[in-house]
């Protein structure tokens, strides 16, 4: 059941620091939560990524964890994609619509 968890830590407001600090900081985090994990003897190796406001990192942390999350529905969000992207090369309005509403949805 175990190897099913992910766990994934996110280290947030990174922007100030330096990449030398930035590099230091990872390691540490990642050893402090990899030890804690192995004295619960938790076989879980988890994901740290270092995230910001400032530039994409925080929504690539959170679209790879939506991906992990929902993998059954990445082919449906393709497909909506592609139509949606049909429909505006085409001009059909009611497409775009609906598929602008389904996705909005998610």
């Amino acid at each position: 059941m175990l190897q099913n968890i992910v766990v994934s830590v996110f280290i947030h407001k990174v922007d100030g620091l330096s990449e030398d600090q930035r590099a230091d900081a990872l390691r540490d985090i990642n050893f402090r939560v990899t030890e804690e994990l192995s004295e619960a003897e938790i076989g879980i190796i988890p994901k740290i990524q270092l995230t910001s406001v400032y530039d994409y990192s925080i929504f690539e942390a959170l679209s790879i964890v939506g991906q992990k999350l929902i993998p059954e529905l990445l082919s449906t969000f393709e497909w909506l994609l592609n139509a949606f992207k049909k429909s505006l090369r085409y001009g059909s309005r009611d497409v775009v619509r609906c598929c602008h509403e389904v996705l909005h949805c998610y």
